[in-house]
């Protein structure tokens, strides 16, 4: 049963370290999209 709870526990930090480097890098794109269309918009 200890093993099984330090799983669950190595589970739940590898989720948010996941859920940390998805919100990094949806943030990323969101400000390279943003950028891009900000390019479009200077270039007309």
């Amino acid at each position: 049963m200890f093993a099984y709870s330090t799983h669950i526990q190595t589970l739940l930090r590898g989720h948010k370290y996941a859920l940390f480097s998805f919100r990094s890098s949806m943030r990323w794109q969101l400000r390279k999209s943003v950028g891009e269309i900000w390019g479009r918009g200077q270039e007309m």
